[in-house]
This record gives structure tokens, sequence and C-alpha cells, in this order.
């Protein structure tokens, strides 16, 4: 299997992960609101790399997340409404 999708499962599977947090009721239980977070920041990390690897095997080479997230958005692999969220993470 390519170094991509390695990442790419990777990515999918920390995203279904997430999604399953996020479908829960919301509870004001502190441990819940960790995991939630911790879950996020984990699936951006892959998310980003994946994205990184993507570019690189196009050739273009990229080290940042915001570099990462700009290039993603100019070459229209993810929408205005998705980089807003991103950027206000990193």
């Amino acid at each position: 299997m390519s170094k991509i999708n390695l990442k790419l499962g990777k990515f999918h599977k920390a995203f279904i992960t997430l999604e399953d947090i996020y479908l829960k009721p919301t509870t004001e239980d502190r441990a819940y609101i960790d995991a939630t977070i911790r879950r996020f920041e984990f699936t951006f990390e892959l998310a980003w790399k994946f994205l990184k690897e993507y570019f690189s095997q196009k050739g273009t080479v990229l080290h940042y997340p915001k570099e990462v997230i700009r290039e993603a958005f100019i070459t229209g692999i993810i929408n205005d409404e998705s980089l807003l969220c991103l950027l206000i993470v990193i």
C-alpha cells in the first residue's frame, strides 16, 4: 500500500471516531469535552499531513499546516466554509 493510501486510511478512521463523538448527545462532562477536543486535534493533524503528502506527490512541497490548507483552498480541495473553520484552528 502506498504512503498516501496509508495516510488517507488513518485520516478516515480518525474522522469516523470524531464523527462518532460529535453525533452523541452533548454533555458538560469534562472527560467528554477533553476527548472530543483530542479527537479533533488528532484528526486535523492527520488531515493536513495527508494533504501535504498529496501535494508532495503532485510536485508541490509544503511544510506547515497553514501552507497546506491555503494550497488546498486555492486548488479547490476545500471550500470557503471549510477554510474558515480550519484557519480558526491554526
